[in-house]
């Protein structure tokens, strides 16, 4: 569709939205689902919470009940300012469009959590460990293309042989990402070889579920994943995210252009990147001091 035919079209859509419901579908429209299940399910927490308040009145003491009863239940801080967020940014969206007289978002801080990314970057080695505890040559191919594309798990869960074409080096690989946006990530002959291995007569998709021959779902993913790492000896609720975090903080390490890890990995901007910078330093002026 052409920018400026969607563009009218969604301007038409808010002209005409009459309730909360048409506003959560407006503002969630050109995310992934997954996002979009997301946001929606932590929205309708907040508006059960709430008493079924319609979004133009939401109050203050709405938003900071809402806080507080979600800590009471137990719920991280990441938790809560996950759930936070997303009810700010839908009202900052309702307010911009004219559907909301007063943000009353705005009057919230959301508190900044502990960034835990350190945490949930593998080892080369412990990458290398999970890959070759895999039972099975699909499973092992599965966890290392997570690692060598740096891709989330439903792109590759969705991947199909029409979207690999090879190279005088390899192969390129078209991922569907978030709001239906593509990126092209290269891999190597050897990996690429590799991947035929698991090519039928029975075609798409790449990597295919045991019962039916339909594409794993990310459920199924998930646990190849946990399972592996529950056979390498690696403690943690690991999950097919942390390949994409190792890719990224190891790609940086090997000197790779930052510039290149972002449109690898689909990042918008390129400051959600440069956090793969700091989560493991190399130097820190911690170590010119002696005690």
């Amino acid at each position: 569709m052409l920018p400026a035919l969607a563009k009218a079209q969604q301007t038409t859509a808010i002209a005409i939205a009459q309730t909360t419901e048409d506003m959560i579908g407006l503002w969630l429209h050109g995310k992934s689902a997954n996002t979009q299940k997301s946001y929606r399910r932590d929205i309708y927490e907040f508006l059960t919470f709430a008493g079924g308040v319609e979004l133009p009145k939401v109050t203050l003491n709405n938003l900071q009940g809402f806080e507080v009863t979600l800590g009471e239940l137990g719920k991280s801080p990441n938790t809560i300012a996950r759930k936070l967020a997303a009810v700010k940014s839908l009202l900052t969206f309702c307010h911009k469009v004219g559907f909301v007289p007063f943000n009353v978002g705005t009057l919230v801080n959301v508190k900044p959590s502990k960034d835990k990314l350190s945490e949930r970057i593998l080892s080369r080695g412990e990458v290398l460990d999970m890959i070759y505890s895999t039972k099975n040559k699909r499973d092992r191919l599965l966890l290392k293309l997570l690692y060598a594309t740096g891709a989330r798990v439903g792109e590759l869960c969705r991947l199909t042989w029409s979207d690999i074409k090879p190279t005088d080096t390899g192969a390129r690989i078209t991922l569907f990402g978030k709001g239906d946006k593509t990126r092209v990530i290269l891999i190597s002959d050897e990996l690429y070889q590799e991947l035929l291995q698991l090519k039928d007569e029975n075609g798409d998709p790449i990597f295919r579920s045991r019962k039916g021959g339909n594409a794993i779902t990310t459920t199924q993913a998930y646990r190849i994943v946990k399972d592996s790492a529950e056979r390498a000896g690696i403690t943690g609720n690991v999950s097919p995210h942390w390949f994409r975090h190792s890719h990224a903080s190891h790609a940086l390490d090997n000197n790779a252009p930052i510039h290149t890890v972002q449109k690898s990995l689909g990042h918008s901007s390129i400051t959600t990147t440069e956090r793969y910078l700091h989560s493991n330093p190399k130097d820190s002026s911690g170590l010119y001091i002696q005690v």
